[in-house]
């Protein structure tokens, strides 16, 4: 259940309906409207919600993730790769190969 989800995540964090409704662009009643069951977020909300608490969108909706074995930090950095300028994400992508090479060489040594 989404709304349970939201609330347990809200209060885990000790986060206000106020204070997440503020974080993501929505009104604090709609948050409780959430939580309660009565109205679902948009997609785009979802994923304001999964952000602004780190998790999967997955773990929001209950779905199982295709690639479950994926820490969700490396989940958050995907997303936040996704966000750059094709430029920058080209050159993030790039780092990254080029320290896993780097890694393997190293392990290979």
């Amino acid at each position: 259940m989404l709304g349970d989800k939201i609330k347990v995540l809200r209060e885990g964090k000790n986060v206000s309906q106020k204070e997440l409704a503020q974080a993501i662009g929505v009104s604090d009643v709609m948050i409780s409207l959430y939580e309660q069951g009565k109205k679902s977020p948009s997609l785009p909300t979802i994923v304001k919600i999964a952000d602004y608490f780190n998790v999967s969108t997955d773990y929001l909706l209950g779905t199982k993730a295709v690639n479950n074995d994926i820490p969700e930090n490396i989940m958050a950095a995907a997303r936040n790769l996704l966000e750059l300028p094709e430029e920058n994400r080209k050159l993030a992508i790039d780092m990254i190969k080029y320290m896993s090479q780097k890694g393997k060489e190293a392990k290979e040594k």
